[in-house]
């Protein structure tokens, strides 16, 4: 258990830091990054305030929480830090470049990952930090329907892939060059990406990025056309870890998506619905842009029912989808 305040010294909060990000306790994480922080400026340490806000940083984009994740990103790239170390300032616009795409303004998020690497020179000690950029990028493309222009890409990541030394990072860049495959129509190699990202990605390092891996996985192989022993297998991996983890509620409506996904393609659409009914009614956010995928889903399943409210739950999506548009604008 973590004592009820964070330490005053910097030393002391490091350390209660470092616990709290072990045991994936976010909310703990920012209490400490926040103490962190100001202890860092009061000490005039520039670089270990830059990094304290990161870890602030990253424990929001564990907790879904975009906003506040883009308003630290943007605090830690105009920090004295980042002026003056572009390694740092890259890492910033990675940060702020995920944060970006997570509200839907992808144009802005690529702009932000093109500049990171643009900061970025050969030096081995840059391996990770540009793939990470590049995978932001890729990212950004792939949401904004810019598919082959990020397919033109995915080579300069897989060779950086190959030498990069965290197996994490490793890991998360196999992730969405599989998921860019499968988008692009190339499911062998999209099968092969996500093989490589499951030996490298660990439950025990962070058992929420290992749920989200094999649902999105299991996700994107039905979107693919398949329904074999490893899609489902992908699913139970997920559906175990949501068990012993505080999942957030964008998870658990991935979750169901790929659930009722699974069970159209083995006929069973009566489950479909089931499922979807259950995770949909207990929804917070009812104007989430996660929830089109769900709702545009849960219409098929009513179709392949014949039932009248199909045609809801099509314009439902309709609707949520035009309402994100309108804020990828903004």
């Amino acid at each position: 258990m973590h004592p009820s305040h964070v330490p005053g010294d910097l030393r002391g909060i490091e350390a209660f830091l470092r616990r709290a990000q072990r045991q994936g306790d976010h909310e703990t994480v920012i209490r400490a990054a926040r103490e962190g922080a100001k202890a860092a400026r009061a000490q005039d340490n520039a670089a270990l305030r830059w990094h304290f806000e990161r870890a602030h940083a990253e424990a929001l984009h564990a907790l879904d929480s975009y906003r506040d994740m883009l308003a630290v990103a943007r605090r830690m790239g105009s920090s004295p830090a980042a002026a003056a170390d572009a390694a740092l300032r890259a890492q910033s616009l990675v940060l702020e470049s995920i944060a970006l795409r997570c509200q839907g303004r992808l144009s802005a998020a690529s702009n932000c990952a093109g500049e990171a690497l643009g900061l970025l020179g050969p030096a081995p000690r840059t391996t990770e930090i540009r793939a990470q950029a590049f995978q932001a990028l890729i990212a950004a493309l792939v949401e904004a329907g810019r598919s082959q222009e990020a397919w033109a890409r995915q080579a300069d990541l897989a060779l950086l892939l190959e030498s990069a030394a965290d197996a994490q990072t490793a890991g998360k860049g196999f992730w969405t060059l599989g998921n860019l495959a499968f988008l692009v129509g190339e499911t062998d190699c999209g099968l092969d990406y996500h093989a490589r990202a499951s030996s490298l990605l660990s439950s025990a390092n962070d058992i929420q990025l290992w749920a989200r891996f094999n649902r999105a996985s299991a996700d994107l192989q039905l979107q693919a056309g398949l329904a074999i022993e490893q899609t489902r297998d992908c699913i139970e991996r997920a559906m175990l870890a949501h068990e012993v983890m505080a999942a957030t509620e964008m998870d658990r409506v991935g979750l169901a998506v790929a659930r009722a996904r699974w069970d159209l393609a083995t006929n069973a659409p009566e489950a479909a619905d089931e499922v979807l009914a259950t995770e949909l009614s207990r929804v917070s956010d009812r104007a989430a842009a996660y929830l089109v995928p769900a709702y545009r889903v849960w219409g098929t399943a009513l179709e392949a029912l014949k039932r009248p409210e199909a045609a809801q739950k099509f314009a439902e999506a309709a609707r949520l989808e035009a309402l994100a548009g309108g804020d990828a604008a903004g």
